[in-house]
């Protein structure tokens, strides 16, 4: 929305809001903007929450945003020197979760009133639904304190280069007739294949794939909506009704492709492949980047906004983490229990991994699980088993034997989970190993020995990543 020109639609007044409508010159979208100033007590404060859920529901497709003073906070956190009010927090953030809201971090301070008595909460804040534009890309900072309690905020967009986005493949190419041919023609053809190890091996497959995604998909949201044109003007001119058949044949495969794609961005177990919901999609997907975005982060001893400061201090510390290499055998289980097994069962632990145990694992992952640093899921694993057995086998077992990852394996992207809202710093987020075949070797002896398999599995997660590369 930098550099846009709008036209004011509509300005209304009421008791705690100032309604402001925006419509984007050249038939652009209408924008709404809401001022807030809640009242002080309770029974007001939930009337006017249930008004603005109102609005949002008849917003709900229009971009919309609610800032100002909300006289309140979502956490306890977020006062000191205050009294709790836990059920006013609790019917806060039920209006924000019930109206779908994506709350804008705040940048540089952490409350914006100030009190006697060294009294201060967060108070001022900025909320925005799914459809506001490029979610992630706004940032909200406190402006220079005047003579007032409150403190300024001001929402901004602001794009920063943050590098190439990470490739990914989703699921639905997979079972394109297409792909599954150029595959099959690059495993074929020897000299696609000299002498290379597995992590070579895939990143020649994912540039199979994306050269394949670019001539074969391109912007599948750019070719709906120019196929949607195209329906709406042959149903207007009443055209032959064959061309019209072949358009919405083409149309409806598309839009399932889409919807496949868009399911398995916003990770929604519970859906059904197939579901038609992109609404929804969109919605978990906005609120999945805008929580997920890392804006600041604390580089040697302050806080920074700068995209290349926090990626040299993000590739600063997972470098250390992974150059420590373990000062013990990090699959040994000795002492680590106290039960006893049986001496078959010792046999079933360290006995070497074959192919049916690795077949299994990958058939029991998820389609989505464990995308790594080449962006193939479980899903691509398991499409590509038939050629990659050896390959696959040989890795593993390696992996068993030194407890190392070859050089390269997770040199590119590194998936950070929040374990905290708004993390300052890499300690605040974690990786996720999944050590799906290890799982499958203790499940014999878990059965005997009770709840040693999963904890076991757990604990080698910890302990493996001091020892890769």
């Amino acid at each position: 929305m930098q550099n846009c020109e709008f036209d004011l639609i509509n300005a209304e007044l009421r008791a705690n809001w100032v309604e402001v409508s925006l419509q984007l010159r050249n038939g652009g979208n209408t924008i709404n903007i809401f001022n807030v100033y809640a009242p002080h007590g309770i029974q007001d404060k939930l009337i006017l929450w249930q008004e603005f859920r109102r609005i949002s529901v008849l917003l709900d497709s229009s971009p919309t945003i609610f800032i100002g003073d909300f006289n309140e906070v979502r956490f306890q956190r977020e006062r000191s020197n205050c009294n709790s009010r836990p059920r006013e927090m609790r019917e806060f953030n039920k209006w924000i979760d019930d109206s779908n809201l994506v709350e804008f971090p705040l940048e540089n301070a952490n409350f914006t009133w100030i009190g006697p008595n060294g009294k201060r909460s967060r108070l001022d804040r900025a909320f925005a639904n799914s459809v506001w534009p490029n979610l992630a890309d706004w940032n909200l900072k406190v402006l220079p304190r005047k003579n007032s309690d409150h403190i300024g905020i001001l929402l901004r967009a602001r794009k920063q280069n943050w590098g190439p986005k990470p490739f990914r493949v989703f699921n639905v190419w997979l079972r394109n007739p297409s792909l599954k041919k150029e595959l099959e023609n690059f495993f074929s053809e020897p000299a696609s294949l000299p002498n290379l190890n597995l992590h070579q091996i895939l990143r020649n497959v994912k540039h199979v794939i994306k050269t394949w995604n670019l001539s074969v998909n391109g912007n599948i949201f750019h070719k709906i909506s120019e196929l949607e044109e195209k329906v709406a003007k042959l149903e207007e001119d009443n055209g032959p009704r064959n061309d019209l058949a072949i358009l919405k044949m083409s149309l409806e495969e598309l839009c399932l492709t889409r919807d496949s794609m868009l399911k398995q961005k916003a990770i929604v177990d519970w859906l059904k492949e197939g579901d038609r919901n992109t609404k929804f999609f969109h919605q978990v997907i906005q609120k999945r980047r805008a929580r997920n975005s890392i804006k600041k982060l604390i580089c040697n001893g302050r806080l920074s906004y700068d995209p290349l400061e926090i990626k040299q201090e993000i590739r600063r510390h997972f470098k250390q983490v992974f150059s420590k290499r373990a000062k013990f055998d990090i699959f040994s289980i000795k002492g680590l229990i106290s039960q006893k097994i049986s001496r078959l069962e010792v046999d079933s632990l360290e006995r070497p991994v074959v192919i049916e145990e690795l077949e299994l694992a990958l058939n029991q992952s998820g389609l989505d699980k464990a995308p790594g640093p080449d962006g193939l899921n479980a899903g691509t694993l398991k499409s590509l088993c038939r050629y990659l057995k050896d390959d696959l086998l040989a890795f593993v077992i390696n992996f068993m034997a030194s407890g190392e990852l070859p050089s390269g394996m997770n040199s590119s992207f590194i998936s950070l989970i929040p374990k905290v809202e708004f993390p300052l710093g890499p300690l605040d987020a974690r990786f996720q190993v999944v050590e799906e075949d290890v799982a499958a070797a203790l499940q014999v002896a878990e059965e005997e020995v009770e709840g040693m398999g999963e904890w076991l599995v757990q604990d080698l997660g910890s302990q493996s990543m001091g020892a890769q590369n």
